[in-house]
């Protein structure tokens, strides 16, 4: 079946949710008005408000969920490429590694910024957060299923811990050396 053409409102919210995702990983969710978002994304302020009348709340629980789904895909990739769980976490690892480096240190994880900002103020923003981080571990964790680890969701769950605060070291550090010698020593944990 052919792909359908999406609509100019469909473009128009997907521009929104991407120009929104990319402020407020880099500057944050407090930091960034909708003027703003407007402006990066060269669209009319109407356009936001047609499409999120909730505001800039909403907005960001669209870049969440839509974060959520690129995520999820680059870790069933990594799951599927994997042929062991050691080079699973190395994959991972090395995807938020390349991440990084190709925002020049300046994003890491596409909604750790907006979680650590605002779940404690907003209650759709938290629950979308960790309905993300949720979804993740669980990739994660069906990977280290396949490979016979017995109780796989917490381990998945330090895992994914693990390379969440290793992301962080390597932004404050502009290194990608937290996030290697993190999966590195994850391995040693699991094998």
């Amino acid at each position: 079946m052919p792909k359908q053409k999406k609509t100019k409102g469909e473009v128009t919210r997907e521009k929104l949710v991407a120009v929104a995702a990319d402020l407020f990983q880099v500057r944050g969710f407090h930091a960034i008005g909708l003027n703003e978002i407007c402006a990066a994304g060269e669209l009319p302020k109407g356009s936001v408000y047609y499409h999120f009348p909730k505001g800039k709340e909403e907005i960001a629980v669209a870049v969440i969920e839509a974060a959520q789904r690129e995520i999820a895909v680059q870790l069933e990739a990594a799951a599927d490429a994997a042929k062991s769980i050691g080079e699973f976490m190395q994959l991972v690892a090395a995807g938020f590694g390349h991440n990084l480096t190709n925002s020049n240190f300046t994003k890491g994880c596409p909604i750790t910024t907006i979680n650590l900002e605002m779940a404690s103020e907003s209650e759709p923003i938290r629950l979308a957060c960790a309905q993300a981080f949720e979804h993740w571990i669980s990739i994660c964790a069906n990977r280290l299923e396949q490979e016979g680890m017995a109780s796989p969701y917490p381990k998945a769950e330090f895992m994914f811990a693990t390379i969440e605060g290793a992301m962080v070291l390597a932004r404050a550090q502009k290194s990608t050396l937290p996030i290697e010698r993190a999966a590195t020593q994850l391995n040693s944990l699991f094998a």
